[in-house]
């Protein structure tokens, strides 16, 4: 009686240990189902607005690694930098992902006259800009730019012999400076320019001076 129990009591915990174990599986495949259901974050911000600065982006890229901008939408050069090094990936609407777009830039030394006034008639040219500086951190700005989300600089300024000289110390620069867009397009078949050291005297000159440079530019595929 007591050996038959003893049977009996074997048995039963087999069978309860073998239940266990065919049980296991099945938990393990619920708990990858319910895993594999969970959306998984992308991170990912969305913006509308036709120019992206650091005040847009404050506080808001914190797990982000995919910006949605327009397709028009501008991101200045400290935007630019930003996003290089947070790693984040820059998806234009209809466009897929593509790296921080390469643009212009404009620059423009501290012995310029109203340097806004002179900016404002290059914001429909797609030229990103940064604060006046003094000519010789101008020609650092134009060096590190060029290095990372520019083709191409403008920098503006009352000495275009000297900020040419200094900027063509940069292995990686190749400056002219402009009179006229004939005289420049000419220079930059010379020399291939990548930055156009420039004295403004009128808006319309100006205008027709970059106009001039970005279709330069475009012809030997500098910009993107």
């Amino acid at each position: 009686m007591s050996k038959n129990w003893d049977v009996d009591r074997i048995v039963a915990e087999v069978v309860q240990r073998l239940g266990r174990l065919s049980h296991a599986p099945r938990d393990i495949a619920s708990t990858s189902s319910t895993t594999a259901d969970k959306p998984i974050s992308t991170g990912t911000l969305a913006l509308t607005d036709a120019v992206v600065s650091m005040a847009t982006l404050r506080g808001q890229l914190a797990g982000i690694d995919r910006l949605v901008v327009s397709t028009g939408a501008v991101l200045t050069p400290a935007v630019m930098d930003l996003l290089r090094q947070e790693g984040v990936v820059v998806e234009r609407q209809g466009q897929g992902r593509v790296k921080p777009s390469r643009r212009f830039l404009a620059l423009a030394s501290q012995c310029v006259d109203k340097p806004d006034e002179w900016f404002a008639e290059l914001t429909e040219l797609a030229v990103d800009t940064v604060e006046p500086a003094e000519l010789e951190s101008c020609v650092a700005q134009v060096a590190r730019h060029l290095r990372n989300a520019h083709s191409s600089a403008v920098l503006l300024t009352a000495a275009p012999a000297l900020a040419a000289c200094q900027a063509n110390r940069h292995q990686h620069i190749r400056a002219a400076v402009a009179f006229n867009p004939r005289q420049f397009e000419q220079a930059c078949r010379e020399c291939r320019a990548n930055v156009m050291v420039v004295r403004p005297t009128s808006r319309t000159e100006l205008r027709q001076l970059v106009k001039a440079f970005q279709n330069w530019q475009q012809e030997k595929g500098g910009l993107s």
